[in-house]
């Protein structure tokens, strides 16, 4: 078995780790401890500290120089100084991403929210000042006229500022009065993206159930359809993941691909052509949004290393993306969805191989090939998990083996009435229908795995919660792989 590279593994950790720790704090502490990290590794340097350890100290403090940066951009600037007094203003925005719909009661009341992200481009206060600017805005509104806009899309709208929540990677709240007014349609590329993600709802639209929300949240991360109800069962039996656009979705369709280009004996540049082509209509069908691009780069690099068997060469590319997309956007160091993916595709690559080495030394091959893919994605990711208050699951592991089978016909059947709906409405129904069968199985693994007496184990929330989990678990995979070789 070849050695996993772990040279960029090690910087890639400790910039991800130290701005996600370190996202609550003011820009000043973050560019504070920036320096300092810098300056214990050019002493560390001085002394003789081993070359991994210096390299960790600069790209922690790489990191917590872009994130303090970035968030002391977000503070000091006219949105956000209007946000601090609540003005009133009327604002162009550029539509960043799908508006999200929420409708509930609250205080006896029912109430109809739109939730948009954007970015503000030109702002205009009450007094007569204007800016031009560029910084992301978390729209609220209550017109469903909101609900229509397409990512790429300019609007102006009016509205009142308020300042965002503690940790919000946004330089303010517009709480929007009124529908939008249309500057400019969404770009080619974001139209044709949308005409497929409303074919393929359309298309599921008739299947029973939840497996009408089921099939696009699988396909393109489409959750606006799924109950509350399913979310939780989803999340009580770790199956999270499978309705989160990550890397294991576009390793499914990339790895079909490849493994169709290898039975037709297509020449290297051709078939690395065919399989880009699938990872370009992935992100098509998922709209090329930062998350989905990233999604594209750790799903790609994972899809590649696995079916071509390079995985040493897959977990450098791995680890260079991780450290390359924290410091371009050091938000991404929080999002649980970023973190899901990537340890997902970690387990993957580092887990899972040795694994099924291990439990093959007491069970079938096939039937340890099986467990391990679960079991290293489940270990990888039970840390974030467990931080964002989902406890631990002891269902996950089955709960996923038993998943499995469904996932890949799920999702490429998904994918094909995606791809058809454009051109043909009854072909596009005709996959998803035979979709129904397999999101049934995934529905029915949820609902009786999140009835199982005592299948969450609580657990400590947060950052600590997660942490702390970290550091039992590699232990605890040490003394299990060495029992288990002894015995």
């Amino acid at each position: 078995m070849i050695a996993p590279d772990l040279r960029l593994l090690v910087p890639a950790a400790a910039c991800w780790l130290a701005v996600w720790l370190a996202a609550p704090w003011r820009p000043g502490w973050q560019i504070g401890a920036a320096l300092g990290l810098g300056a214990g590794a050019v002493a560390g340097c001085w002394r003789g500290l081993a070359l991994a350890a210096v390299v960790a100290l600069l790209a922690a403090g790489a990191g917590l120089a872009s994130s303090g940066l970035r968030a002391w951009a977000r503070t000091s600037n006219p949105v956000a100084q209007l946000a601090a007094v609540g003005a009133d203003v009327d604002v162009r925005l550029q539509v960043t991403g799908d508006p999200l719909v929420r409708d509930g009661t609250a205080h006896g009341r029912a109430y109809h929210l739109v939730i948009v992200p954007a970015q503000a481009r030109a702002l205009a206060s009450d007094d007569g000042r204007a800016w031009r600017l560029r910084q992301p805005v978390l729209v609220l509104a209550d017109d469903s006229a909101w609900s229509t806009l397409q990512p790429s899309q300019s609007v102006t709208a009016a509205g009142r500022l308020a300042p965002p929540r503690s940790g919000d990677d946004v330089a303010a709240v517009l709480d929007a009065r009124g529908p939008p007014v249309h500057a400019d349609g969404p770009s080619l590329v974001q139209r044709a993206a949308g005409h497929v993600r409303v074919g393929l709802r359309h298309a599921a639209a008739a299947l029973p159930g939840q497996r009408a929300a089921l099939l696009p949240a699988l396909v393109d991360g489409d959750t606006a359809g799924l109950s509350a109800t399913t979310e939780a069962e989803f999340r009580a039996t770790g199956l999270t993941h499978l309705v989160a656009v990550s890397g294991e979705n576009l390793a499914i369709v990339t790895g079909v691909v490849v493994g169709a280009t290898r039975r037709l004996r297509l020449a290297p540049r051709a078939a690395a052509a065919v399989t880009l082509a699938a990872i370009v209509a992935f992100v098509v069908v998922a709209r090329p949004s930062p998350s989905v691009l990233r999604a594209a780069v750790m799903g790609g690099i994972g899809a590649f290393g696995l079916v071509g068997g390079q995985r040493r060469r897959a977990l450098g590319g791995l680890s260079a993306a991780v450290l390359l997309l924290v410091l371009a956007d050091p938000g991404l160091a929080a999002r649980p969805g970023f973190a899901l993916s990537v340890l997902a595709s970690l387990g993957l690559l580092v887990l899972a191989p040795g694994a099924a080495a291990v439990l093959a030394r007491r069970l079938p091959a096939w039937l340890a090939a099986a467990l391990a893919v679960p079991l290293a994605a489940q270990i990888a990711c039970s840390p974030v998990i467990a931080a964002i208050g989902g406890g631990l699951s002891l269902t996950a592991v089955p709960a996923n083996l038993l998943a499995a089978p469904a996932v890949a016909p799920a999702t490429l059947l998904g994918v094909a009435a995606a791809v058809c709906a454009p051109l043909s409405s009854g072909v596009a129904r005709a996959a998803a229908w035979c979709a129904a069968w397999p999101c049934a199985w995934l529905l029915g693994v949820a609902h009786e795995g999140s009835r199982v007496p005592a299948s969450i184990v609580p657990w400590p929330s947060g950052a600590g919660g997660a942490l702390l989990l970290a550091a039992l678990t590699v232990p605890l995979l040490v003394a299990g792989r060495r029992a288990i070789l002894r015995s």
